[in-house]
Order: C-alpha cells, then structure tokens, then sequence
C-alpha cells in the first residue's frame, strides 16, 4: 500500500512536471557540482529520517537523477548516493525504523524515555564509517566504472 501510494505521488509530481522544476531550481541555485551533492545529500538523509525507503526511491529518484546526471554524476553512483544516505536515515531518530529491530534484539523497551539511545551506544564507528563511504560515492571522480575498471584489472 505503501508503494502503491508513493508510486502514484510520483505519477502526480511528474504529471505537474515537478521535478523539472526542482532540477531548474537547484541548478539555478549553484552551479557547483559538489554544492549540488552536499544538497541532494542532506535532503536524502532527512527524509530518510522519517520516512520510509522503498517510497522515498519512487518519490525522489525522478527529482534529483536529473540535476545528478546535469553535473556529471552516473545513473548507478547516483542510486549508490540514495542507498547510502536513506539507509543511514533508517537508522537515524526520530523514527528510525531500524532501531526498532535493534531495540528488539537488545531487548531494549524503546519509548520516549530514552532506552533506544542505547541501542546506538555502540553505533559511532558504523555511522562514521557509513558517512564516509556516502560522501565518497557522492563524489563525481569516484564514479563506478572508473572504480570497476581499477579492481578489474588485479
């Protein structure tokens, strides 16, 4: 129902030719492609925050794949950017829907009195290490042919 849902917010935002005009508007807004990326960055992660991922890829991907290829991005390290960044949001509050997994696992009772913060006590270095890898395929020199073309010749 979920996707059905997004699937047709999506149709309806094409339809009002949105994402045109979202692209028009960020590129008119900088020029610079890593300025551009640090934007569609943090727009993935906060909706990744509080929204789920399997709609977020059908509601966003239209929206920002343009701007991405205009600055020299490709298609795949693009959907890499979206991956990394809406599933950091997974595991991010204030809905993190991952932490309730976590929480179970733990056997942590995740309510507003701030139990689920434990369940991220031991979650810095994966989060670092997530960030990393995002900004390093949100950059256009990493692009994945060129990467695929290095570990193919070992």
């Amino acid at each position: 129902m979920l996707v059905g849902t997004a699937t047709a917010f999506a149709y309806l935002l094409a339809l009002h030719r949105v994402p045109e005009l979202l692209a028009a508007a960020m590129l008119g807004l900088s020029g610079d492609p890593i300025v551009l990326m640090l934007m569609i960055n943090a727009a993935l992660l906060m909706l990744g925050c509080i929204m789920d991922m399997a709609a977020l890829i059908l509601i966003t991907t239209p929206i920002f794949l343009p701007v991405a290829t205009e600055i020299g991005l490709d298609p795949v390290q693009f959907g890499m950017v979206v991956m990394m960044n809406l599933g950091l949001g997974l595991t991010t509050p204030p809905v993190g829907a991952v932490l309730f997994v976590g929480c179970a696992i733990a056997r942590a009772n995740r309510g507003g009195d701030g139990h689920d913060l434990a369940v991220l006590r031991g979650d810095p270095p994966r989060a670092r290490a997530h960030h990393l890898l995002a900004a390093a395929f949100a950059h256009p020199a990493a692009a994945p042919h060129r990467l695929w073309r290095v570990t193919s010749h070992r």
